[in-house]
């Protein structure tokens, strides 16, 4: 099973809510994302209890932006608490994203934000970027998530329906093409 793409974005608003999908999806998953409504309404607590009900790695999606010793200070803090990955916007300086993996030093893999889900397709053309690719294809690590899993019927057979669609990709692209 290709899980270890897959990272479920726990964009919830209670631990309670939050524990019935980590309870549901933990072996089916290789992460799971937690937001800013999450963080702030559980703290580190939700962080326990992901790693207490399994394997998967923690991704905590901050987005953290202030002056450079702000987010070094922040991100060390992120780091204590054992997160493989932690976010970052990149529409600063550089100071602020060396501040931030120095925080880190080297425990917490610093993830880059560029561009909000809340920009649309239009905002990023109008930009000059173009946005059309698919992700796996492309080489991506992960792949994020979200409601397609959460607002399923049964989230468990969504996310092992989308390990396999991933494996027939991943498939397509290492078998030898006809010619």
């Amino acid at each position: 099973m290709q899980k270890h793409y897959i990272v479920f974005s726990l964009d919830v608003p209670s631990l309670k809510e939050a524990e019935q999908y980590i309870a549901i999806l933990s072996e089916y998953v290789g992460m799971f994302k937690i937001g800013l409504e999450l963080f702030i309404s559980s703290g580190p607590e939700i962080i326990k209890i992901i790693k207490a009900m399994g394997t998967a790695k923690i991704f905590l999606d901050l987005k953290l932006h202030d002056i450079p010793a702000t987010v070094s200070r922040a991100m060390a803090s992120i780091a204590d608490l054992c997160v493989d990955f932690a976010t970052v916007h990149c529409g600063e300086n550089k100071e602020m994203l060396k501040a931030t993996v120095a925080g880190s030093a080297g425990k917490t893999g610093v993830v880059g934000v560029t561009v909000l889900m809340s920009v649309s397709g239009e905002d990023i053309a109008a930009a000059g970027f173009r946005s059309e690719f698919s992700a796996v294809k492309n080489g991506s690590d992960y792949l994020i998530i979200g409601r397609p899993i959460r607002d399923a019927k049964n989230p468990k057979e969504t996310v092992i329906n989308i390990a396999k669609d991933i494996k027939t990709i991943i498939y397509s692209l290492s078998s030898p093409k006809a010619e």
